[in-house]
Order: structure tokens, then C-alpha cells, then sequence
């Protein structure tokens, strides 16, 4: 369904060239997630997610707001009110984030997505149409066949990571990770190589999971969303095998550090525990 102009109340987007068939998780792989601290544990200890373990490695570098800020008092803001003006554009970012991402969600499950619910003021009825619209294109573009997950909760029992990927999806290609990223217009899509790297330990961390069931995803992609366009940024198997080899050599220097630290470190047996399972027992991809 296509929509022009505002949406009305009534008007409902559904998904039409994809089915949902979402891969069972073993229990023994889904780690406790707490939404309100954003962290994880499994097996009774506390898990770095992803992006912490990226941003601990120095693969993702800290959000610098040192020259946005210059530039806003530059403009006649007071520090106080650059501050001000910064928390709010980070806060509106992370509620149209999750609005686009928890319709997204729906159209991938081929749910009904009625666009009348009660939103932010950050984003109208009509822009997250045009957020989903952009998603679906994005899906037929990729001939995606079927959706295997969403919003998959998922640990890396060797590498002792977590993470929630946004999709799992599978196409005439194989098997691919997909991550949804929301910007308010396209030209706005930043590559970066954290990203990459994000999306290769969610990979990894599928694979291990599924290993048993021949499963095997060596393609990952980036689909950044606007309410005027998309844009899909793949990552090929030699691309995504090269990017593992370097995020293992780093895991492992990440929990050697842990262990180093001993009994500065929050839970010192588990940083054994996991220095000797990546030491072990990795794979090339697993």
C-alpha cells in the first residue's frame, strides 16, 4: 500500500513480499536483558553488549560534541543553552529511533501497522510512514524471502559478548544481518567502521548459535532510513571474514586485559572463564 499525503487514523501498512518464520533460540543462548540499564547477563554474570565491547576496544569512538557545541555558541548560544539544545537533539534522535524501529519491527513480522498511535512530538504520523515505506523498499530491494528475526536478543557463549540485532533475514544469497539505521534525511547516512564491525560480531554470534543447523551468514548490511530515501550499505563475505579476524584478535586482547586487572576487574573469574574459551576453542567463523 502506498500512501499519499498525511495518513488518515484508519489506514494501515502491511508488508507483501516477505514471510516471518523466526528461528527458535535455545534458552541456553538468550542472555537476561535489562532495558532500563541497557545491559546484559547470562549464566549469572554481567555480559558487555556489542557496542560497549566497541567502544572499549577503541573501535567506536566516543561521540565528540566538543565542535557541535563551538559552533552553536558561535551562533549566539549561551554554553547553558547549547547544552540545552544538544540533549534535546540527542533525546528527539533516540525517540524517533525507536518509533521508526518498533514499526519496522511490525512490518518485518508482517503485522498490521496502524499509524494512529500517540507519538513524540519529534516525529509526525506521516514521517513514520515514510521511516517504513523506506524499510519495505529496502526488503524488495535486498529480495528478501523471509524474515527469520527480529529484535534478536543473542550471546557469543566464547567470545562472552551480547547484542540485539534488528534483523535476521534470508535471501536468495544466503542468510544476512541486518541492522536499521534512522536519520532525518538521507544525505545524512554516515558509513563508519564500527558499524562493520557491529554487524560482523552480531554474524558471529549467530553463527554459533545455529552451527548445529548448517546456518551459516557471511553477509551483513547497514539500511539507513529517512522519510525521503534509504540507503543499504552491504558488506561482502571476504569483507565480513577479514572484519571477524581483526574483532577476535581485539576480543582477545579485551579480556586479557580483564584478567590482568584481577580483582579490579568486577568479576575476575569470569574474565578466565572467557580468556580461556576464546583462547581454545574459536573457529575461523563461530
Amino acid at each position: 500500500m502506498v500512501l499519499i499525503g498525511p495518513p488518515r487514523p484508519e489506514m494501515v501498512i502491511f508488508s507483501t513480499s516477505h514471510k516471518y518464520s523466526p528461528f527458535p533460540i535455545s534458552s541456553k543462548f538468550l542472555p537476561d536483558f535489562d532495558e532500563s540499564t541497557h545491559s546484559y547477563k547470562w549464566k549469572g554474570h554481567s555480559l558487555p553488549g556489542v557496542s560497549g565491547l566497541l567502544e572499549k576496544t577503541g573501535v567506536k569512538p566516543p561521540f565528540d560534541t566538543f565542535f557541535w557545541k563551538k559552533s552553536l555558541i558561535n551562533k549566539g548560544m549561551t554554553d547553558e543553552e547549547a547544552e540545552e539544545y544538544m540533549i534535546k537533539v540527542r533525546d528527539d534522535a533516540c525517540e524517533r529511533g525507536k518509533e521508526a524501529h518498533y514499526s519496522v519491527e511490525l512490518l518485518c513480522q508482517n503485522r498490521p501497522l496502524k499509524i494512529d498511535r500517540c507519538l513524540p512530538d519529534c516525529i509526525s504520523q506521516y514521517d513514520l510512514s515514510l521511516y517504513v515505506m523506506a524499510a519495505q523498499r529496502c526488503l524488495e530491494e535486498l529480495k528478501v524471502e523471509t524474515v527469520l528475526g527480529v529484535e534478536m536478543q543473542v550471546v557469543h557463549p566464547v567470545g562472552h559478548y551480547c547484542g540485539t540485532l534488528d534483523a535476521l533475514v534470508e535471501t536468495p544469497d544466503g542468510i544476512m544481518v541486518l541492522d536499521w539505521k534512522t536519520t532525518t534525511e538521507i544525505k545524512k547516512a554516515k558509513t563508519e567502521r564500527w558499524k562493520r564491525f557491529q554487524l560482523v560480531a552480531y554474524a558471529a554470534a549467530i553463527n554459533n548459535i545455529y552451527k548445529s543447523l548448517g546456518a551459516c551468514c557471511v553477509r551483513v548490511a547497514n539500511a539507513y532510513l529517512a522519510p525521503d530515501g534509504h540507503k543499504i550499505v552491504i558488506h561482502e563475505q571476504d569483507e565480513v571474514l577479514d572484519t571477524w579476524c581483526e574483532l577476535q584478535g581485539l576480543i582477545l586482547e579485551f579480556w586479557q586485559l580483564r584478567v590482568d586487572q584481577g580483582q579490579e576487574y568486577h568479576s575476575p573469574e569470569l574474565a578466565i572463564k572467557a580468556l580461556k574459551a576464546v583462547e581454545e576453542n574459536w573457529g575461523p567463523f563461530e
